[in-house]
């Protein structure tokens, strides 16, 4: 898996996959899970920096692969500048559900509560190994 378009597509789906625990629109600090849904289809938003129309395309048929599988349904959008949409999504309380995200702002994200974290109560746990 040495192509770009390729991981970034397997990077897709697997965020999608971790979104499924937190298919609220938003979220809160309070750590209580009142945005998400208990019952029907889950709608989530996807928002990704693209380096050009093949990974746009890449994850937009990952997410509809995905939605049509699971019954839900996602929405791919494309930012122009994916730091300022994150940073306008986060201060309205509206961030999107699944987003690419640029290592040098991940503890940034993580340490404001930003992030949706994962570990022992992930069901998917198993899957992923200690560096």
């Amino acid at each position: 898996m040495t192509n770009p378009r390729i991981r970034w597509s397997v990077g897709a789906v697997a965020l999608m996959s971790l979104s499924l625990s937190a298919c609220g629109s938003g979220f809160d600090d309070t750590g209580e899970a009142d945005d998400q849904a208990s019952a029907g289809p889950a709608s989530i938003k996807v928002l990704i920096a693209s380096s050009g129309d093949a990974e746009t395309k890449a994850v937009k048929d990952a997410a509809q692969t995905w939605a049509g599988k699971s019954g839900n349904k996602a929405t791919v959008t494309q930012a122009q500048d994916i730091t300022q949409q994150l940073g306008q999504g986060f201060a309205s309380n509206n961030p999107p559900d699944v987003f690419y995200v640029d290592a040098k702002f991940f503890a940034t994200y993580a340490s404001a509560g930003s992030l949706e974290p994962y570990g022992d109560s992930f069901p998917g746990k198993d899957d992923f190994y200690r560096s």
